[in-house]
């Protein structure tokens, strides 16, 4: 019986610490920061930014951990919760995709045709779906990871701005 709980509470401390994990992240410059924050576009190329939402269906709180951002099958970068990463594209379609740090997450996929000047803001989430009624709950609704676009800009607000750490001349303007 010891033995079980001290199985299930090495378990547990895992998985916190998983999830709070720090990643490394670039910060961007002063000029980049405020031309993200005020939302000023490129004219030729469209604003992405990428952040981690909230996680939960009826309760929000925010996303623990970070996200790996993929474009087109490229990595082109990391965030951690309290970040959030600026690109400027290129004007064409991409498949925009996120996964957890820790690899155990299925990516999320969302395909995005993006033209200049547009803002699109980006958010990687984990919907617990019906988790919190319990199994019957769960079974209903299954929880899932999902990659969405919003138009909530307030989600950007607050956030440490940060630049792709990899972004080839292809995709990033």
């Amino acid at each position: 019986m010891r033995s079980i709980y001290k199985l299930t509470m090495l378990a547990i401390i895992t998985l916190l610490s998983a999830c709070a994990t720090n990643v490394s992240v670039i910060p961007a410059d002063q000029n980049k920061q405020q031309q993200a924050l005020s939302f000023n576009t490129n004219p030729k190329a469209a604003k992405v930014y990428f952040v981690g939402g909230k996680t939960g269906n009826m309760i929000k709180t925010s996303m623990p951990g970070g996200a790996i951002l993929f474009i087109d099958g490229i990595r082109v970068g990391q965030i951690d919760k309290d970040d959030v990463m600026v690109l400027d594209l290129k004007p064409k379609q991409y498949s925009f995709a996120w996964q957890y740090p820790s690899g155990d997450s299925q990516m999320q996929f969302l395909q995005r045709d993006v033209k200049a000047g547009d803002i699109v803001i980006l958010e990687a989430t984990w919907n617990t779906g019906g988790a919190g009624l319990g199994f019957l709950g769960m079974m209903a609704s299954p929880a899932k990871y999902e990659l969405k676009e919003t138009l909530d800009r307030n989600l950007v607000i607050g956030k440490r701005v940060i630049v792709p750490q990899s972004c080839p001349n292809t995709i990033c303007e």
